[in-house]
């Protein structure tokens, strides 16, 4: 009983606008304090749908990362088989094909071909290569053509024949027919 005392002695020593500006008082930081806390919810959310995209890239990085022995190896190892296709962009292009031009030559020679003559042709650059042309003349015999092939097939970076013209040339001696081949070969060299 003493505090019901208590509260209307309270309220009659204040009075009626002492009560109203207290209560807009009140109404005031409550509805600042609602206005924050609206835009701390509103952050908190925008920050839990960041972290929501973020988390799979994060994620897959994490993958990756254990992952960085094997793709380390794998790039490696596509490094040495482009190595065996194409000559590395370090090396001019001119360099390129007076190399190719030299071992061709050798081979056709080994091979028991007369070399007539060989030519390096225009460069053709490509997206990730520049294609360098021979062209080679050589006569012989067919089991010699075979032998050259053999012997292309195995060379590193990777020679590949692009065309291959074979007329019969009629010698002096009866009975005895030799060809005359045109070969177009082409190599790569990786661009920079």
């Amino acid at each position: 009983m003493r505090r019901l005392a208590f509260s209307s002695s309270v309220l009659t020593r204040l009075g009626r606008n002492a009560w109203l500006s207290l209560g807009s008082a009140a109404l005031v930081v409550f509805l600042l304090a609602m206005a924050v806390l609206g835009g701390v919810l509103d952050r908190s959310q925008a920050y839990a749908d960041a972290l929501d995209s973020v988390t799979p890239r994060y994620a897959r990085l994490l993958g990756i990362q254990g992952e960085a022995e094997g793709v380390h190896l794998a790039l490696e190892t596509s490094r040495a088989q482009l190595g065996r296709l194409a000559y590395p962009s370090t090396m001019p292009a001119d360099r390129v094909g007076a190399d190719v031009q030299q071992k061709l030559r050798g081979l056709a020679e080994a091979a028991g071909f007369a070399v007539v003559s060989s030519q390096l042709g225009s460069v053709d650059a490509e997206e990730m290569f520049e294609v360098i042309p021979l062209v080679i003349r050589v006569e012989g015999s067919l089991e010699s053509l075979q032998s050259l092939l053999r012997g292309v097939e195995a060379l590193e970076p990777v020679v590949e024949l692009r065309a291959l013209t074979i007329s019969a040339i009629p010698r002096r001696v009866a009975g005895v027919r030799d060809l005359r081949i045109d070969i177009i070969f082409e190599s790569a060299r990786l661009n920079s």
